[in-house]
């Protein structure tokens, strides 16, 4: 689970355990939380096609958001602190953009 040496098959079960609760988890938060699309197609009585606000559930979606926007800034935050250690630890000197170098990468780069 965190990177250290089993003892054995038992430990390896526990983790995979361990493992497949925190997938469960996040993926029912996710499914709880997903936020539901702001416009609606509708087609009246016509054959017109026109956008329609989706009205129902407006707490859903401001839930998303009070949840989605503080973990995406901190997992932000932890990734370039993440990227500093990297580069500190084996020696990789920024370029020329300094300490900002870590947080384009992060934000900007999705490999």
């Amino acid at each position: 689970w965190l990177a250290t040496t089993s003892s054995g098959r038992k430990s390896s079960a526990r983790s995979m355990v361990s493992k497949f609760f925190v997938f469960l988890a996040v993926m029912s938060l996710y499914d709880a939380y997903s936020s539901p699309p702001l416009f609606e197609i509708a087609v009246d009585e016509h054959g017109g096609v026109r956008l329609q606000q989706n009205m129902h559930r407006q707490w859903h979606q401001f839930t998303y958001f009070l949840i989605s926007v503080p973990m995406s800034v901190y997992g932000i935050m932890v990734m370039v602190k993440l990227r500093a250690a990297v580069r500190s630890k084996y020696g990789i000197s920024t370029g020329t953009l300094g300490r900002m170098e870590d947080f384009c990468y992060v934000f900007f780069c999705n490999c």
